[in-house]
């Protein structure tokens, strides 16, 4: 079952990171485009960076669940490991 979920977050992170950098080729070339493509109505349309940070937040979810799960911690050891854990999430989703 672990393995399941580790391979389901690795597919993800590898489909994150083709997303990621096919977006930031075509925001380079495409940026005139939006003007163009936008609806006459008015309404806004999601855009694919929603849906990237949507997905990003589930997998950061997904893979806290799966540590938790396997690290087995005490009370007393995650009252220590969650709020440093939490830090290092925050510094790398920074990066």
């Amino acid at each position: 079952m672990n393995q399941k979920k580790f391979l389901v977050i690795t597919l993800l992170l590898a489909i994150f990171a083709a997303t990621s950098s096919a977006s930031a080729q075509n925001s380079s070339s495409g940026k005139n485009d939006a003007a163009k493509s936008s609806p006459a109505d008015g309404v806004s349309q999601p855009k694919p960076e929603d849906f990237i940070d949507l997905l990003r937040k589930d997998v950061r979810s997904q893979k806290k669940q799966i540590i938790a799960e396997n690290m087995d911690l005490s009370d007393a050891e995650a009252q220590k490991f969650w709020p440093v854990y939490d830090q290092y999430a925050a510094e790398l989703s920074r990066i």
